[in-house]
């Protein structure tokens, strides 16, 4: 991983680390539905549910992975919330491995929206759980490594936002 400068406001103040993860899953939401919505509209066409799949599998599946990084970095947290967050990923991947298997075979039977549907439901599960774990993990108490990985995805956000 290339050396990334560790954002100052992430170490100021005592913030925890739900602080600065919530606003960044805010928008990774939102930016989600804005991908998934058409897709399960009434109107939808094969070409909003690829549009939909392919979203999931080339964004989300890598910031998944980075943040399921940042929790296994963290030296303070509980036993059974890192084990609920790792499920919930497993879950996830599980779910996103049918989304884009469904999304090859272009199934417009309604197993995508199905699929599509139920992934929101659990990121939104995810993000809380992770932000109800992490609300007394103070960041600067993380690893390096941890601190790149958040401020290189808090920059890739702020970045996709001017856009």
């Amino acid at each position: 991983m290339t050396a990334t400068p560790i954002a100052p406001w992430m170490t100021q103040n005592g913030a925890m680390l739900a602080e600065v993860l919530a606003p960044l899953h805010e928008h990774w939401f939102a930016a989600l539905q804005d991908a998934v919505d058409p897709a399960l509209q009434r109107t939808a066409t094969t070409w909003d549910r690829w549009t939909a799949a392919r979203y999931i599998g080339d964004q989300v599946a890598e910031r998944l992975e980075q943040e399921r990084r940042v929790i296994e970095l963290m030296p303070r947290l509980s036993f059974s919330a890192r084990g609920q967050i790792e499920r919930g990923f497993r879950t996830l991947e599980r779910v996103r491995r049918e989304i884009e298997r469904a999304g090859r075979e272009q199934r417009a039977d309604g197993l995508l929206d199905h699929l599509l549907a139920r992934f929101v439901e659990l990121l939104a599960d995810w993000y809380a759980a992770i932000e109800l774990a992490t609300a007394w993990v103070p960041v600067d108490t993380l690893p390096a490594e941890a601190l790149e990985i958040l401020t290189g995805l808090e920059l890739e956000t702020r970045a996709s936002a001017a856009v």
